[in-house]
């Protein structure tokens, strides 16, 4: 296996397991409100690992991209964008507003606070929210 077989093999691994972890975005989130505050580390966690995994994933895809540079082969196709958590539908503001407001609003609140790592907030989010879930019930 050549040195570029190996660091394709290695990026379409960790493509597959940033995919594995984001389509249970939505379902660790959920699991989060209905558990109410004390789940919050495990929620920070679980977005802590997907982070990580895109790290991992953007490190094999900077090798990938190299290797083909320094071999003369064409460049990858498209742009590479990371593979953000599934956490389902996002609110969005009233026709003929911008505001977004009551529980719709903690709930932006919250996924900002996993990505700034505020556990404090996130906990906070998640007794506000009371088991309050956006968009209804994972199916």
């Amino acid at each position: 296996m050549t040195e570029l077989n190996q660091a394709e093999e290695a990026f379409a691994q960790a493509t597959a397991r940033a995919q594995e972890l984001s389509a249970m975005g939505s379902l660790e989130l959920h699991a989060a409100v209905t558990g109410g505050p004390s789940q919050a580390a495990a929620l920070l966690s679980y977005h802590r690992r997907l982070r990580a995994a895109n790290d991992v994933r953007t490190i094999a895809y900077m090798r990938v991209r190299d290797l083909h540079a320094a071999q003369g082969l064409p460049p990858l196709e498209g742009p590479f964008t990371l593979i953000g958590p599934d956490y389902g539908p996002m609110p969005t503001a009233p026709p003929g507003t911008n505001i977004i407001t009551g529980r719709e609003s903690t709930w932006i609140r919250l996924l900002g606070s996993l990505n700034g790592g505020d556990l404090d907030q996130i906990a906070k989010c998640l007794g506000e929210l009371d088991g309050w879930i956006f968009g209804g019930t994972p199916s």
